[in-house]
């Protein structure tokens, strides 16, 4: 939830605050061209496509990709129960992002 918080606040700095910083760094700053626009929309499209059609690969059921590299305790760890998890507690994560956001955003419209 702490990170959730911390992620948003990024983002709100990032994005939707106004700059603070010294104004040296926005008169020197050059806008992006439409050539670097397109190459990178380009290299973005293909990260996604890449991931989404060799997810199985890596986090696919039945997948053993990952042994190698973390150590599963055998005693705590059940991989084909938690494919079939209820759908109620595969949403969890996402319930507590958007509670983290709205706490955030309470919490930072008091500054």
């Amino acid at each position: 939830m702490l990170t959730a918080v911390y992620s948003f606040r990024l983002l709100e700095q990032v994005f939707w605050s106004d700059y603070t910083g010294f104004k040296s760094i926005i008169v020197n700053h050059v806008k992006p061209t439409n050539v670097e626009i397109l190459v990178l929309s380009v290299l973005g499209i293909l990260s996604l496509l890449t991931g989404y059609f060799f997810r199985d690969i890596f986090v696919g059921f039945g997948s053993n990709y990952f042994n190698t590299f973390i150590h599963f305790i055998p005693a705590g760890h059940y991989s084909i129960e938690s494919e079939f998890l209820p759908s109620e507690i595969k949403l969890i994560p996402l319930m507590l992002t958007i509670i983290a956001f709205e706490v955030e955003s309470r919490f930072f419209e008091c500054k």
